[in-house]
Protein backbone atom coordinates (compact mmCIF):
# COMPACT_ATOMS: atom_id res chain seq x y z
CA UNK A 1 0.00 0.00 0.00
CA UNK A 2 2.89 2.47 0.54
CA UNK A 3 3.96 1.63 -2.44
CA UNK A 4 0.79 2.53 -4.39
CA UNK A 5 0.72 5.70 -2.53
CA UNK A 6 4.25 6.87 -3.62
CA UNK A 7 3.64 5.79 -6.84
CA UNK A 8 0.65 7.87 -6.91
CA UNK A 9 1.93 11.12 -5.12
CA UNK A 10 4.87 10.92 -7.95
CA UNK A 11 2.66 10.98 -10.70
CA UNK A 12 0.42 13.74 -9.13
CA UNK A 13 4.02 15.83 -8.44
CA UNK A 14 4.65 14.98 -12.06
CA UNK A 15 1.33 16.43 -13.44
CA UNK A 16 1.94 19.54 -11.42
CA UNK A 17 5.21 20.42 -12.62
CA UNK A 18 3.74 21.50 -15.40
CA UNK A 19 6.32 22.60 -18.52
CA UNK A 20 9.39 22.32 -15.56
CA UNK A 21 9.44 18.65 -16.68
CA UNK A 22 8.09 16.65 -19.63
CA UNK A 23 4.89 15.90 -17.87
CA UNK A 24 4.08 12.89 -19.95
CA UNK A 25 7.44 11.64 -19.39
CA UNK A 26 8.13 11.77 -15.77
CA UNK A 27 4.47 9.99 -15.20
CA UNK A 28 5.39 7.18 -17.56
CA UNK A 29 8.86 6.62 -16.12
CA UNK A 30 6.96 6.18 -12.95
CA UNK A 31 3.82 4.30 -14.16
CA UNK A 32 6.18 1.60 -16.05
CA UNK A 33 8.42 0.53 -13.28
CA UNK A 34 5.79 -0.20 -10.70
CA UNK A 35 4.31 -3.73 -10.21
CA UNK A 36 1.30 -4.87 -12.69
CA UNK A 37 -1.23 -4.66 -9.76
CA UNK A 38 0.21 -0.87 -8.27
CA UNK A 39 0.02 0.20 -12.14
CA UNK A 40 -3.59 -0.95 -11.81
CA UNK A 41 -4.17 0.83 -8.36
CA UNK A 42 -2.61 4.24 -9.17
CA UNK A 43 -4.04 4.26 -12.53
CA UNK A 44 -7.64 4.21 -10.75
CA UNK A 45 -6.69 6.97 -8.82
CA UNK A 46 -4.86 9.20 -11.56
CA UNK A 47 -7.02 12.25 -12.71
CA UNK A 48 -8.51 11.65 -16.23
CA UNK A 49 -6.23 13.34 -18.34
CA UNK A 50 -3.54 11.25 -17.00
CA UNK A 51 -5.02 8.51 -17.10
CA UNK A 52 -5.42 8.99 -21.18
CA UNK A 53 -2.16 9.46 -21.66
CA UNK A 54 -1.42 6.84 -19.49
CA UNK A 55 -3.57 4.49 -21.38
CA UNK A 56 -2.36 5.46 -25.08
CA UNK A 57 1.51 5.11 -23.78
CA UNK A 58 1.00 1.55 -22.60
CA UNK A 59 -1.28 0.34 -25.24
CA UNK A 60 1.63 0.85 -27.95
CA UNK A 61 4.29 0.16 -25.50
CA UNK A 62 3.22 -3.52 -24.59
CA UNK A 63 3.41 -6.09 -27.64
CA UNK A 64 1.18 -7.77 -27.64
CA UNK A 65 -1.12 -4.94 -26.14
CA UNK A 66 -2.08 -6.42 -23.21
CA UNK A 67 -6.16 -5.31 -22.70
CA UNK A 68 -6.16 -5.52 -18.99
CA UNK A 69 -5.32 -1.94 -18.45
CA UNK A 70 -8.30 -1.01 -20.92
CA UNK A 71 -10.19 -2.72 -18.86
CA UNK A 72 -9.45 -1.21 -15.80
CA UNK A 73 -10.17 2.02 -17.83
CA UNK A 74 -13.38 0.71 -18.75
CA UNK A 75 -14.78 -0.08 -15.32
CA UNK A 76 -14.09 4.33 -14.33
CA UNK A 77 -17.44 4.35 -16.52
CA UNK A 78 -18.28 7.88 -17.73
CA UNK A 79 -15.78 9.57 -15.35
CA UNK A 80 -13.10 9.27 -18.13
CA UNK A 81 -15.29 9.99 -21.29
CA UNK A 82 -15.01 13.86 -21.73
CA UNK A 83 -10.68 13.53 -21.60
CA UNK A 84 -11.10 10.49 -24.00
CA UNK A 85 -13.19 12.38 -26.33
CA UNK A 86 -10.86 15.02 -26.45
CA UNK A 87 -8.42 13.18 -27.55
CA UNK A 88 -10.35 10.85 -29.97
CA UNK A 89 -11.53 14.11 -31.65
CA UNK A 90 -8.13 15.58 -31.84
CA UNK A 91 -6.11 16.20 -34.84
CA UNK A 92 -6.26 13.97 -37.53
CA UNK A 93 -2.04 12.72 -37.08
CA UNK A 94 -1.74 9.47 -37.80
CA UNK A 95 -0.28 9.08 -34.12
CA UNK A 96 -3.40 10.23 -32.96
CA UNK A 97 -5.21 8.04 -35.09
CA UNK A 98 -3.86 5.00 -33.07
CA UNK A 99 -4.77 6.70 -30.22
CA UNK A 100 -8.59 7.12 -31.19
CA UNK A 101 -9.11 3.50 -32.17
CA UNK A 102 -7.22 2.77 -28.64
CA UNK A 103 -9.78 4.70 -26.55
CA UNK A 104 -12.53 3.38 -29.11
CA UNK A 105 -10.98 -0.24 -27.64
CA UNK A 106 -12.09 1.27 -24.32
CA UNK A 107 -15.15 2.41 -24.91
CA UNK A 108 -16.22 -1.08 -26.36
CA UNK A 109 -15.20 -2.81 -23.24
CA UNK A 110 -17.02 0.26 -21.33
CA UNK A 111 -20.17 -1.38 -22.94
CA UNK A 112 -19.31 -4.85 -22.67
CA UNK A 113 -18.65 -4.60 -19.38
CA UNK A 114 -21.63 -2.54 -18.43
CA UNK A 115 -19.88 0.21 -16.91
CA UNK A 116 -21.65 2.85 -19.19
CA UNK A 117 -24.30 2.18 -21.95
CA UNK A 118 -22.10 4.11 -24.89
CA UNK A 119 -24.11 2.56 -27.33
CA UNK A 120 -27.47 4.57 -25.95
CA UNK A 121 -25.04 7.76 -25.64
CA UNK A 122 -26.71 9.35 -28.86
CA UNK A 123 -24.70 12.74 -28.63
CA UNK A 124 -21.27 10.33 -27.63
CA UNK A 125 -22.53 8.12 -30.55
CA UNK A 126 -22.68 11.36 -33.03
CA UNK A 127 -19.33 12.31 -31.99
CA UNK A 128 -17.60 9.02 -32.19
CA UNK A 129 -19.15 8.72 -35.43
CA UNK A 130 -17.89 11.98 -37.00
CA UNK A 131 -14.15 11.32 -35.44
CA UNK A 132 -14.26 8.03 -37.34
CA UNK A 133 -15.39 9.63 -40.47
CA UNK A 134 -12.71 12.41 -40.12
CA UNK A 135 -9.95 9.66 -40.15
CA UNK A 136 -7.67 9.54 -43.03
CA UNK A 137 -5.41 6.71 -42.42
CA UNK A 138 -7.56 3.62 -43.88
CA UNK A 139 -6.70 0.22 -42.35
CA UNK A 140 -7.27 2.59 -38.71
CA UNK A 141 -10.13 3.61 -39.96
CA UNK A 142 -11.77 -0.06 -41.00
CA UNK A 143 -11.07 -0.90 -37.62
CA UNK A 144 -12.30 2.14 -35.85
CA UNK A 145 -15.50 1.74 -37.72
CA UNK A 146 -15.17 -2.48 -36.91
CA UNK A 147 -15.23 -1.19 -33.09
CA UNK A 148 -17.63 1.65 -33.39
CA UNK A 149 -20.34 -1.29 -35.10
CA UNK A 150 -19.73 -3.67 -32.28
CA UNK A 151 -20.56 -1.09 -29.50
CA UNK A 152 -23.83 -0.23 -32.09
CA UNK A 153 -24.66 -3.71 -32.01
CA UNK A 154 -24.97 -3.78 -28.18
CA UNK A 155 -27.40 -1.08 -28.32
CA UNK A 156 -30.52 -2.00 -26.27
Amino acid sequence: MRAELAAAALLCACSLLGGAVSRGDCEWESFQNLAYSQMQETFRICPPDTQVDLYVRWSRATIPPNTDLADTMASLGHRVIPEMLVRIEQSAKSSDQVAKWDLLFVLLRMQDGGHYAVANDEQLMSRLERAVAAMTEPELKKAAERTLGQIKGQQS
